[in-house]
């Protein structure tokens, strides 16, 4: 599931630029739709 632009989301695709960059893993998918999810939700006030 591809979340929608956001300044969080690009800062995120960018570390994971940077990383691929330097020759280490990048955050899988799986793990940014969580950060985005339920922190963003947390965030929010929502959980």
């Amino acid at each position: 599931m591809r979340w929608a632009a956001s300044p969080l989301r690009d800062e995120l695709e960018s570390v994971n630029e940077e990383s691929l960059a330097v020759g280490l893993l990048a955050i899988a998918e799986e793990k940014l739709t969580g950060i985005m999810g339920e922190n963003v939700a947390r965030l929010l006030g929502f959980d």
